[in-house]
């Protein structure tokens, strides 16, 4: 543009856009019954709005003067600094200051926005979002204020993240309209924490009370004891005690409401999932969550959100060079009252993907508990009501396996596809050319070996328990061996021996739970004792 000229601003002087050219300004801005000098050509290059406005189609066009109804004097200023000096460093200056206000960084954002100027809302946004990380709840309130829409996924990350220490601070800084949203959301925290924050703002800020039969809409009064229903009475009453108990009884009756969804899993997303006890961790852009209790004899509780009819549960457990099994428990409930205990691993070393089946019921609130110091579910949580459902004890729910399941491989505690896996023994690839009437093939012969002396075996391990009772073993030539299993690794119990035996052999014992199936084996003629990979097991 050649009118305008450099000018070094300074964000504690006030800013002269008309030193910013050398042409005289040929249209007059009105803001709040402010006059503001300015000159089309250089508004009409930093702004859609303002180029279009000063179009021919337009009345403005040919207008001296101009009012500007819907913008405010101060925010407009920092974008005209902007549109003068085309340098957002001066914009940089300003967002950055500790006495900037949120407040005041939505103003200028908006003001930006209004009048299309991009290369302003783009640096205030990341402003926006840098000091609103530090106060969900300031940020909450401006969101709604400003109907800034592409805000509000982040908001709701950053909101959901509040701990049970936080929740009050973050109730202090919140208008009713952002209190109603923060119900809406299903904090990850028990209804009862949630519900005493609110009877806190609620005291608070009593001259909102004609919303606060509204806002206990939002929450389950039904999961609440009477001593915290209570709170709503004492010291002062908050609300009608009668609107109070037959909302509760109007919510306990929509709430056995059973839902039934086939073979889907209830919990479709990561904003979804709803952890009321446990800490639930994932990034902005992952797919997955996981989930985590720091504190022993500490739970993971799921809150569903509504009740679901339910078969099946799969989560993964997270395992390292550290902690390398999990021994857990999983029960049920509609109200965390009442708890159902529906699997009971405690006896049992678990790692990886964990597939669960059980007898149908209702249930909208699944705690997995662990004596473990800590404990880490990771991945994709799945709750479904499953029609693919293998045989299961009655009494223990443990799978009952009808046809091999075993894999050829080493085990791999980062796979959700793998059950199992060896976790002692070596895997030969040995490949071998066989020859066929005009062709020639070639294959691969895959055996595992362990040493021919005392401490030599091999060890397969289950993801998590399976009643078995007979395995096969091809051994190709005479040998003599031994299975015995364990659902710990110290205690191994003898099932099965043989002597001096070849070829494909059946093993068969009592069935019973298994996690680990050692075999020990023998040769005289070898210092290997192999198994081809025909092992198979039922």
């Amino acid at each position: 543009m050649g009118n305008t000229i450099s000018q070094k601003v300074s964000v504690d002087q006030p800013f002269n856009h008309l030193n910013c050219s050398t042409e005289p300004p040929d249209v007059i801005l009105v803001i709040e019954d402010t006059e503001i000098p300015a000159h089309r050509s250089i508004l009409s290059s930093r702004s859609e709005y303002f180029n279009a406005m000063f179009s021919n189609n337009f009345i403005e066009a040919n207008s001296d003067k101009i009012i500007l109804k819907e913008t405010n004097l101060k925010p407009f200023k920092r974008v005209l600094e902007y549109f003068y000096t085309g340098d957002v460093n001066t914009l940089h200056n300003v967002c950055s200051k500790s006495t900037t206000s949120l407040k005041d960084l939505f103003e200028i954002y908006s003001c930006a926005q209004y009048y299309v100027a991009d290369a302003v809302t783009k640096p205030t946004m990341w402003y926006i979002v840098y000091k609103g990380r530090q106060s969900p709840g300031q940020l909450l309130n401006c969101v709604i204020d400003y109907s800034i829409d592409e805000l509000t996924s982040y908001n709701n990350y950053l909101i959901k993240e509040t701990s049970d220490l936080c929740v009050m601070t973050l109730f202090s800084w919140l208008s009713p309209q952002a209190v109603k949203h923060v119900l809406k959301l299903k904090l990850n925290m028990r209804e009862s924490v949630i519900f005493e924050a609110l009877v806190w703002w609620m005291r608070t800020y009593s001259e909102h009370s004609a919303l606060f039969p509204e806002l206990l809409e939002h929450v389950d009064l039904y999961l609440l004891e009477e001593e915290q229903i209570e709170m709503l009475f004492k010291p002062d009453q908050l609300i009608d005690r009668d609107f109070c108990l037959n909302l509760r009884n109007q919510q306990e009756e929509e709430a056995k409401v059973v839902q039934k969804i086939v073979n889907e899993n209830v919990i479709s997303s990561i904003s979804d999932l709803r952890v009321v006890e446990g800490t639930k961790m994932s990034s902005t852009y992952s797919t997955v969550a996981s989930v985590a209790s720091w504190k022993q004899e500490k739970p993971v509780i799921i809150d569903l959100k509504q009740r679901y009819l339910l078969n099946c549960l799969k989560f993964f457990i997270k395992c390292n060079s550290v902690r390398k099994h999990l021994s857990y428990t999983v029960s049920v409930s509609t109200d965390m009252r009442d708890w159902e205990s529906i699997i009971d691993y405690s006896k049992y070393e678990c790692s990886g993907q964990q597939n669960l089946y059980f007898k149908e019921r209702a249930i909208r609130f699944i705690r997995i508990q662990s004596d473990a110091k800590y404990f880490i579910i990771d991945g994709k949580i799945e709750a479904l009501y499953s029609l693919s459902l293998p045989i299961v004890d009655p009494s223990s729910n443990i799978i009952v396996p009808v046809h091999n399941f075993m894999q050829f491989q080493k085990l791999s505690t980062w796979d959700s596809r793998t059950l199992g896996g060896f976790i002692s023994g070596e895997i030969i690839n040995r490949e071998i050319n066989s020859n066929f009437p005009n062709t020639r093939e070639q294959h691969k012969n895959v055996f595992i070996r362990h040493k021919s002396d005392d401490d030599g075996s091999i060890i397969y391990k289950f993801h998590q328990p399976y009643i078995i009772g007979s395995m096969k073993l091809l051994l190709g030539s005479k040998k003599s061996y031994y299975i015995e299993t364990a659902t710990k690794d110290e205690n191994w119990t003898l099932v099965f021996a043989e002597e001096n035996v070849s070829s494909m052999r059946t093993a068969t014992f009592k069935k019973q739970p298994v996690i680990y199936i050692k075999i020990v084996g023998y040769s005289e003629s070898s210092e290997y004792f192999y198994l081809h990979n025909e092992l198979k097991c039922t």
